[in-house]
């Protein structure tokens, strides 16, 4: 279980203030470099989620369809995480840390490239508690211990079904087994178009010894319907 009770925020070129939140979470910011990403500090009372920024495309598309699969590539889907096999050992967050998201299979019908990717059943509820946050966590820890990720690139891809509700907001995190998360990127709103999203991630110890990336989902609008993720690289 990850350490609760502190967050390394990353901001991004342009930071706002916003409700969404996760209690006993604090916010210290360490360097990161990249251009042209969105990025936000959010909390309530004190503590919260933050985002990073990077260079990246943002969607804002709004329709309540869907996003077709010959829009993208169906092959060279050579990502860390590229789904093509199955869920890849992506788990469910603690439930001690979030009660939003209920279940991740592999999808076939919603891709970013080729034909397979991570599909989140995800049930929000009120505006505080553990109902405003989902979670699902990416292992990558290998034999030897975390991996090393100071000055490597991390891309997101994601979109939600429905689309058009402004609350739902990702933000991906860096976890180590000793130091407090680091909150790398943000794409927010999710649309029912695929984002993108990429980040320099830092050189400071926060990034060295990372044993899964965490992916965090907040909404405070009552939001049901399903979150997709795809070609989640590290390079």
């Amino acid at each position: 279980m990850r350490p609760l009770t502190a967050r390394l925020v990353v901001t991004g070129a342009f930071a706002a203030l916003s409700a969404l939140g996760c209690a006993n979470r604090g916010m210290v910011a360490p360097s990161l470099s990249g251009t042209g990403g969105t990025g936000a500090v959010t909390g309530a009372g004190g503590t919260g989620h933050g985002g990073g920024g990077g260079s990246g495309v943002h969607d804002a598309s709004c329709s309540p369809g869907t996003d077709a699969q010959g829009d993208h590539s169906l092959t060279g889907c050579n990502a860390l995480f590229n789904f093509e096999t199955g869920t890849e050992g992506v788990t469910l967050g603690p439930s001690t840390a979030q009660g939003a998201f209920t279940k991740v299979t592999q999808s076939g019908t919603q891709v970013y490239c080729g034909s397979g990717a991570l599909a989140i059943n995800a049930a929000f509820s009120g505006s505080s508690g553990l109902t405003v946050l989902g979670e699902v966590d990416l292992p990558l820890a290998t034999d030897a211990g975390g991996m090393n990720l100071a000055g490597k690139t991390l891309t997101v891809h994601a979109l939600a079904i429905p689309g058009c509700d402004a609350t739902v907001r990702l933000s991906a995190e860096l976890v180590t087994a000793s130091t407090a998360p680091v909150v790398a990127l943000r794409i927010a709103p999710l649309t029912s178009s695929w984002s993108t999203q990429s980040v320099t991630l830092p050189t400071d110890a926060g990034v060295t010894d990372v044993i899964k990336l965490a992916i965090d989902v907040t909404s405070t609008d009552a939001y049901q319907g399903t979150i997709y993720i795809d070609e989640i690289d590290i390079n």
